[in-house]
């Protein structure tokens, strides 16, 4: 990317490419990542760490595949997924 002795870090941030594509990743919405198009979750998910995609995956336009909202509500109980992401109504139990 640079040398520490001779390239500011400003300078970096600004022209380098591979960080402006990962400033850039933040504008690509969820449904045009590659792995993530047709998933219902894409309105509330923004794909983690674009950082650990790009150590996992080579591209820095992916999904973090360790960190992916759909495969972690996949592989807990529905039980579980009721009693954490719904919201309680102690008069009326929880809303379904």
């Amino acid at each position: 990317m640079g040398h520490i002795n001779r390239d500011s870090l400003s300078h970096l941030w600004q022209t380098h490419a591979t960080l402006q594509a990962l400033r850039e990743r933040r504008s690509l919405p969820m449904s045009q990542v590659p792995g993530c198009g047709g998933c219902e979750w894409t309105d509330f998910c923004n794909g983690s760490c674009p950082g650990m995609a790009y150590e996992m995956t080579g591209e820095l336009n992916r999904g973090n595949p360790h960190d992916c909202y759909r495969r972690f509500l996949q592989k807990i109980d529905a039980e579980t997924r009721r009693a954490t992401f719904m919201p309680q109504h102690p008069e009326k139990g929880p809303a379904l």
